[in-house]
């Protein structure tokens, strides 16, 4: 069985021997920067990943690939809705794009969204949109996939491009592969 552990270029802590494939991420200004240490920052912003290894991520996550049975469940237990907000459940949106942006608009990461408990959890569904976004100073990163039609991107830059920018063209490029 494949594991997620395959990944061997994503680190909290990048190690010296890996600091020359590290890029440096670029502020508004235009000066190269890294990501700053602070509170939560593992937890929050601290992984540094390559386009192979989110990409396995990704595939793993479709169903691309045989799994050990615990690693599929959690995988399975990130499709299912345990919460409602306004625009999503739990990180998952709609196909529509108007959905996605306001999902990962500004005031929805940055401000306090009330929220619904399913009581039930939603049962796990493949016919959806997967996102997340994640941005500092001088980065900015997307996924997203679609498990039923097996297609995602992954974007990941070393400026910090709006959310709407990444949503946009991630959407544009998943849906130019889904009508070809």
């Amino acid at each position: 069985m494949a594991s997620l552990s395959m990944a061997s270029h994503t680190f909290i802590n990048v190690p010296n021997d890996k600091m020359a494939d590290y890029a440096f991420g670029y502020n508004p200004a235009g000066e190269p920067v890294r990501v700053n240490p602070g509170m939560l920052d593992a937890e929050t912003y601290g992984i540094k990943s390559t386009i192979k290894d989110m990409t396995h991520f990704m595939a793993a996550n479709m169903g691309l690939m045989p799994l050990a049975n615990n690693i599929q469940q959690v995988l399975d237990n990130n499709r299912k809705g345990y919460y409602q907000a306004s625009t999503f459940t739990q990180g998952l949106g709609a196909f529509e794009l108007d959905t996605l942006l306001k999902g990962n608009s500004i005031d929805v990461v940055l401000k306090t969204q009330p929220i619904q408990i399913n009581n039930q959890p939603t049962p796990v569904s493949d016919n959806i949109w997967v996102n997340k976004t994640g941005a500092t100073n001088g980065f900015g990163g997307y996924i997203a996939y679609i498990p039923a039609k097996k297609s995602g991107v992954v974007i990941l830059a070393n400026k910090n491009h709006p959310n709407t920018e990444r949503v946009k063209a991630a959407y544009k490029i998943l849906e130019s592969t889904m009508t070809h």
